[in-house]
């Protein structure tokens, strides 16, 4: 264990663009495109090293693929607990790890990347992983989600409680909304931003993550989360039972927290705190103590 942050000299040579942590592996991206992953290895997530379970240093992901494999290049990789997905530059969509997550069928482990040919066709612009289910959202706005949705976490009602392979998300009244911009996964909540400053969402609420009064959300559901007349959302990240969104209002960014201790004991209001400000300010809060 380190007390404080060191430099993994094995990365000094690469200029890492972006990274992100699973529950006991890393996997970053580095300026050329490709991905380089480390930590535990236990179900493959990692891409490589299928002899090694635990303490694995850096490598490149290897990909299991027909072609040229150099003609892959990165554009973005992210983390589930126990599973990685890689998107390429040119809207191809891998994965490795935990065969329950990967998107492909058949629910064994994967120890290199394979391709989710089911999305082959259309062009995947972004992704975005929770610990164990995982959307990609096409150029065309088009939403698919797999993975658990034993929490309603995919927005959508399925035959059990586990998608194997991405399904289409149908999502009422989209034209209001407008085209979704950004997408948010928790342990058991997902979370989408649209063009339009909406924020809708699904999926367990326990922890007050979704500002509903509901202790779970079976479909994506706008989130009343404005404070102020034209506050809109502009961005919203997950954490495993909380959430955080960026909301724009007439130049001024603020954050606000969706969590357990503001929405529930605090009876539902919400706080909000300015970007390079100390404090704004909050709703009237009142114990229900």
């Amino acid at each position: 264990m380190y007390k404080k942050p060191r430099v993994l000299d094995v990365l000094l040579t690469h200029k890492i663009t972006s990274v992100s942590v699973g529950l006991h592996h890393v996997v970053v991206v580095n300026s050329n495109g490709c991905a380089i992953s480390f930590g535990n290895n236990e179900c493959g997530q990692l891409g490589h090293s299928p002899q090694i379970i635990s303490h694995v240093p850096p490598r490149t992901v290897n990909f299991k693929c027909r072609g040229n494999k150099s003609a892959i290049v990165i554009k973005k990789a992210l983390a589930g607990d126990l599973f990685t997905l890689l998107l390429t530059t040119s809207g191809e969509l891998y994965s490795c790890g935990a065969g329950d997550y990967t998107g492909l069928t058949g629910k064994v482990n994967l120890y290199a990347a394979e391709k989710i040919d089911s999305l082959t066709s259309i062009n995947v612009a972004q992704i975005a992983t929770g610990s164990s289910h995982s959307f990609a959202l096409s150029n065309h706005n088009e939403l698919y989600g797999w993975g658990n949705n034993r929490h309603m976490q995919l927005g959508v009602d399925i035959v059990g409680d586990h998608a194997q392979v991405p399904i289409l998300i149908n999502i009422d009244n989209m034209q209001k909304y407008g085209s979704i911009t950004n997408m948010a996964c928790g342990y058991s909540h997902s979370l989408l931003n649209t063009e339009k400053g909406y924020l809708l969402g699904c999926g367990s609420n326990k922890q007050g993550q979704l500002a509903s009064t509901l202790p779970r959300v079976d479909t994506f559901t706008e989130i009343a989360f404005n404070i102020e007349p034209n506050d809109r959302c502009i961005d919203v990240k997950c954490g495993c039972n909380h959430t955080l969104i960026l909301v724009s209002n007439t130049g001024n960014v603020s954050i606000i927290p969706l969590s357990y201790l503001i929405t529930h004991l605090l009876t539902y209001s919400l706080t909000r705190q300015v970007i390079g400000t100390k404090f704004m300010g909050s709703a009237q809060t009142r114990s229900t103590r």
